[in-house]
């Protein structure tokens, strides 16, 4: 089998196990659902998606360029552009498997820069715990920047979870 066919036949599995999995998702909506989401999308400001894209996309090369710093000071020099689409191919593959992603991002940036997988998985745990260091940080800011907000979180969600779920049906009304 050529090359070009390989890569037709790869592309159509991968579309099709696409839309199997969309057909999946939504095969057992109800009337009500289906009418809410063909509401949802007849309402939608379209125009709204490309500033939302173009942000996402910065996100994520940003990213991408921060998990390039951290390989830089192993003594790797990996590109931009395939460390970037490592980025991207790791959030695709996370939509369909939660964290694979992180070791598939590792695997194929390995294979196009001959960077030893091993070590950019420890670049990726470093990351997360910077993430995590990150979230706990701001979490802690808030909280002292706003100690009356999180009470009333804990009272209205955790000690009385009934008088939120009452608050949800008054502003929702579809209860």
């Amino acid at each position: 089998m050529n090359k070009r066919l390989r890569t037709i036949l790869q592309y159509l599995f991968f579309f099709g196990l696409g839309f199997f999995f969309v057909w999946l998702s939504v095969k057992d909506l109800g009337k009500a659902e289906r009418t809410d989401i063909h509401f949802a999308l007849k309402n939608a400001r379209y125009p709204l998606f490309i500033p939302v894209f173009f942000i996402l996309l910065a996100s994520h090369y940003v990213r991408a360029i921060r998990w390039k710093l951290l390989i830089d000071s192993l003594g790797y020099k990996p590109s931009k552009t395939n460390v970037f689409f490592a980025v991207m191919i790791g959030y695709l593959v996370n939509q369909a498997v939660i964290r694979l992603g992180e070791v598939l991002k590792c695997t194929v940036l390995a294979r196009y820069e001959k960077v030893p997988a091993d070590k950019l998985v420890g670049t990726i745990i470093l990351e997360r715990l910077v993430d995590a260091i990150t979230l706990v940080t701001i979490f802690a800011i808030t909280i002292i920047l706003q100690p009356g907000l999180y009470g009333q979180f804990v009272d209205r969600v955790i000690i009385d979870p009934e008088k939120m779920k009452a608050k949800k049906c008054l502003v929702i009304s579809s209860c």
